[in-house]
């Protein structure tokens, strides 16, 4: 097990690059290979599956995202787990109650300016 080795930085960087192009593309075909069957995330109080999370990420009129920071990266294995920060502009947040999302998640005015994800 090893933390925060330089070429796993540098493939999280690469790989979140190609991820936002494809988000923001809408390319669901390309968006859906960065998943495997068994992906899972939590998202408010649920945790989500592979279908949920490409619907969740097409869904969001995404325009810009880009890594604010990479805190940390640990390899168990074939595992690669990140811990990071990310900036994000959209300009459609719509309540996605199925996600649990909802409130002040859709605050379009702020997503327009952008806000971090952690």
């Amino acid at each position: 097990m090893e933390w925060n080795d330089p070429a796993d930085i540098e493939l999280v960087s690469r790989t979140f690059d190609a991820w936002a192009a494809a988000v923001i593309a809408k390319d669901r075909p390309l968006v859906e290979t960065f998943h495997d069957d068994g992906f899972r995330a939590r998202i408010a109080d649920r945790m989500i599956d592979k279908a949920s999370h490409v619907e969740l990420e097409l869904t969001v009129a995404v325009r810009e995202m880009s890594i604010i920071e990479i805190t940390a990266t640990r390899r168990m294995g074939d595992l690669l787990l990140v811990w990071s920060k990310h900036r994000i502009v959209a300009d459609n947040v719509p309540p996605l109650p199925q996600f649990g999302l909802h409130g002040d998640w859709d605050n379009e005015a702020a997503a327009r300016v952008g806000f971090p994800q952690i």
